[in-house]
């Protein structure tokens, strides 16, 4: 059997109190430092939640500005106008293939008045009416510059705008 020498007797003694003291320290600095990630993240959800109160609070007050109100208040006038409903039945909505857009008739006998870059894809381009009806329309001329083009329809007496 082999005799124990000094320097392996030390080495199964037991630790001695300061071994756990350092542990300790450990621990808390753990500590520390989970609490510190704690705070970060208490921080940053508060900061979420005040920019979100803060958004709807703005949203509100543009809700109930008083330009908000002017136009609803003009908008339920002018709708209530016994003219404006003729012109709204004269409103279209104009659709190709890859556009789309609104216009409105000008004459009962199919003219109608649109922008150029609702009518620049190719044709053919049809006119749907407030009353269900669809027609296939012709483009007459249409000028880029002022963004404008004519456009005509073949129907009688539709609705337009006078």
């Amino acid at each position: 059997m082999k005799k124990l020498d000094k320097s392996d007797v030390d080495s199964f003694e037991e630790p001695s109190p300061e071994d756990f003291l350092m542990e300790e320290e450990e621990t808390e600095e753990e500590k520390k430092r989970k609490n510190s990630r704690k705070r970060l993240f208490q921080f940053i959800g508060l900061f979420v939640a005040v920019l979100l109160v803060a958004q709807i609070f703005n949203l509100w007050l543009d809700l109930f500005s008083p330009q908000s109100r002017e136009l609803a208040r003009v908008s339920e006038e002018l709708s209530t106008i016994e003219h404006m409903e003729s012109y709204k039945e004269a409103v279209a909505v104009i659709a190709g293939s890859g556009s789309r857009g609104t216009g409105f008739i000008i004459s009962p006998d199919g003219y109608m008045l649109t922008n150029h870059h609702v009518i620049e894809q190719n044709e053919p381009f049809y006119v749907s009416l407030p009353n269900g009806e669809v027609y296939e329309a012709e483009v007459i001329k249409s000028i880029e510059t002022p963004d404008l083009a004519l456009l005509k329809v073949e129907g009688d007496q539709l609705p337009f705008y006078h």
